[in-house]
């Protein structure tokens, strides 16, 4: 919002810059009072004017890219953060599947011994 109110002001002292020099160069079609023309310092301050705000847009815009460019990179690092805690979920349900299956697994053979033991008691 700020740097759109910079904006229209330097495009509003641009046209007043345009108008000064229509002014000079057209004498004739003059229809304001001689006290609404300006002099040459005023042109000339109205063009450092344009200039130090023109700067300051493009300080601005530098600005905003900066932070805009900060702000991309930290989503991109939470969504490779979240990406990674997703993959680590994943992995760990698969490895307690694994290691269920792998007790009930040993479980089983347990039992299975222990059955062939009494069997071979007989």
């Amino acid at each position: 919002m700020y740097v759109q109110k910079l904006l229209n002001t330097i495009q509003d002292q641009q046209v007043q810059i345009n108008n000064m020099g229509e002014e000079k160069a057209f004498p004739s079609k003059q229809t304001e009072e001689p006290s609404d023309v300006c002099t040459r310092k005023d042109c000339l301050a109205a063009r450092d004017e344009v200039k130090r705000l023109t700067e300051n847009v493009q300080l601005l815009e530098f600005q905003v890219k900066a932070h805009k460019d900060d702000w991309e990179a930290e989503r991109n690092e939470k969504r490779e953060v979240i990406k990674h805690r997703d993959d680590t979920k994943a992995q760990l349900v698969e490895t307690v599947r694994e290691l269920h299956a792998l007790r009930v697994r040993t479980t089983m053979l347990f039992l299975k011994g222990v059955i062939l033991r009494i069997g071979n008691l007989d």
